[in-house]
């Protein structure tokens, strides 16, 4: 054996697989675009994080109506919710953003790897089980380009990248289950798409509807071949396990619901509380381009070119989406007010279930993949005659960067949840801490204006809050009675343009309300208890 081709006793370096540095480097990205354009706590964070911790520790914020009524996302709690019991709601939120995050990378990255798979239909020079090698600019470039748009507006408010919630998880887990079932990886999808199930089953119940009705396509069309029936099984009830988690309590809310009630929170869920998210006629106009511009977009550019058997399996996926939502405007399109539209309550029975979701996201998804095979087409032109891919891949990183950059720093009103900023917002913050510090842990709270995350800095359970909307019908009609007790109670103590110690008092005996948190209702003519600038504590009660 000569030197050359003796073995090395030098040990070699360690090499790390490239989807994992891949996924690190994805991870990393979104973390950072989170926390730098959605402060904590975001839009939902006080939503999620504060039922969560009362998941595990009951006796926090006890008496409290949303924190104690049934929990349809109950796998989010019961796996991410632990960090709760940990931490603080902060940390929390920081470094569950993080967890979130790192499955929506993975899932992205699975994903790009599905579309640019080629199956036995296009090459019969490897296995469809091959793992593709893509480059990290592949899924960098369109995830970049999907956080613009993300930032630039929706159509029925939905979002990928923000605060931590369950719906972020499912998504990251649809991903992986659909980037598997491109690369025919049956059993991994079924276990991604059961997640999505469990940790949100709207969002993962719509995402197996889109993934059936694909396959379906696939194989009527013969694009794939349908894999054998043992593996086809065995993938079906591998999916059914892994859904149960997040099933059961849905299903448990649903069927546990007296009918009656149940009609009336359907209707006061769609027609009110949500209409911003379930009720298209009620979107606002510039939504509404917004969408009509993305799909033409998408349209101009799908026909200019044509593309693999794996990326129109995906446009399958997504015209799917945009059907469900097609009906669902057919299902909504009527008179206003709802009261004379007919059959009004088969038609909120079915838009409670969210079918625009998913397109609301699938869309500038579609215009971001298409977008950039483009993009990468012209660069290839303009840079047809340099040597080294080298130069082609800066100039697209380069774009990435100020894209995201540019995304990050667009004003938009997810920067501040809360509807406050500067010296308003820490003064509310300062309020609510008071009351952690001083108040009685069997307060109960009423903020009267601004609600913005009242337990998260309080510590302490509140009456009635009009963003902390309960899910199962008893507890929601609950929620609606007591916000018209409050309404009743200022028409009556306001009709001579002031609240008495009286009212007060007998606000206090009414609802056990304990302490009132107010910067505009009034006057009050009692000496608060706490105040710092336009916020005031009211102490109701002995």
């Amino acid at each position: 054996m000569t030197s050359e081709s003796r073995p090395s006793s030098a040990a070699s370096p360690l090499r790390i697989p490239q989807t994992l540095v891949c996924w690190g480097l994805l991870t990393a990205i979104l973390w950072c675009w989170s926390l730098a354009r959605v402060p904590i706590p975001g839009v939902n964070e006080p939503h999620y994080l504060t039922k969560a911790r009362h998941y595990w520790d009951p006796a926090w914020c006890h008496g409290d109506l949303f924190l104690e009524s049934s929990n349809p996302h109950l796998f989010f709690y019961a796996t991410l919710g632990r960090l709760t019991t940990v931490l603080t709601l902060e940390q929390a939120a920081f470094w569950g953003r993080l967890i979130c995050l790192a499955v929506v990378a993975w899932g992205w990255w699975q994903l790009c790897c599905g579309l640019v798979h080629r199956t036995s239909l296009e090459s019969t020079h490897r296995s469809p089980q091959e793992a593709p090698q893509i480059h990290f600019t592949d899924a960098l470039a369109p995830l970049a380009i999907l956080l613009l748009l993300q930032a630039s507006g929706t159509w029925s408010g939905e979002w990928l990248v923000g605060g931590i919630e369950s719906k972020v998880l499912a998504y990251g887990c649809t991903f992986w289950g659909l980037g598997s079932l491109l690369q025919q990886r049956w059993l991994r999808a079924a276990i991604g798409f059961g997640l999505a199930v469990s940790f949100h089953p709207l969002v993962g119940g719509w995402s197996v509807l889109c993934a059936a009705a694909m396959l379906l396509w696939d194989w009527r069309t013969s694009r794939i071949s349908c894999p054998p029936t043992s593996r086809l099984a065995f993938a079906t009830g591998l999916f059914l396990l892994t859904a149960l988690p997040g099933t059961i309590p849905a299903l448990q809310m649903i069927l546990s619901a007296d009918p009656v009630q149940g009609a009336q929170a359907d209707y006061l869920m769609v027609t009110q509380r949500l209409s911003h998210h379930l009720d298209p006629m009620s979107f606002p106009g510039s939504n509404w381009r917004f969408l009509g511009f993305l799909l033409a977009i998408w349209s101009l550019l799908r026909f200019s070119h044509s593309t693999s058997v794996a990326r129109r399996r995906w446009e399958t996926f997504t015209l799917c989406a945009v059907l469900a939502a097609c009906v669902g405007v057919l299902i909504a399109w009527g008179p206003r007010p709802w009261d004379e539209m007919p059959g009004a309550m088969w038609r909120v029975k079915l838009l409670k279930f969210y079918p625009f979701r998913l397109a609301d996201l699938l869309v500038p998804m579609a215009v971001a993949f298409e977008l950039v095979d483009y993009l990468q087409h012209q660069s290839q032109r303009l840079l047809a005659n340099q040597r080294s891919p080298a130069l082609r891949r800066l100039v697209i990183g380069g774009g990435c960067a100020l894209t995201l950059g540019f995304s990050a720093w667009i004003p938009g009103p997810d920067q501040h949840p809360s509807g406050m900023q500067g010296q308003q917002l820490q003064d509310w913050i300062t309020t609510c801490r008071w009351i952690d510090e001083h108040a009685p842990q069997d307060a109960l709270l009423f903020a009267a204006n601004e609600r913005s995350a009242v337990k998260w800095y309080a510590q302490r359970p509140e009456f009635v809050n009009y963003k902390d909307c309960p899910q199962d019908a008893a507890s929601l009609m609950v929620w609606n009675d007591r916000l018209w007790q409050i309404e009743t109670w200022k028409l009556q103590v306001l009709a001579d343009f002031r609240i008495t110690r009286r009212e007060l008092d007998q606000l206090h005996a009414a609802t056990g309300i304990t302490h009132l948190i107010t910067s505009r209702l009034g006057p009050i003519q009692a000496e608060p208890v706490f105040q710092q600038g336009p916020f005031s504590i009211y102490a109701l009660g002995d």
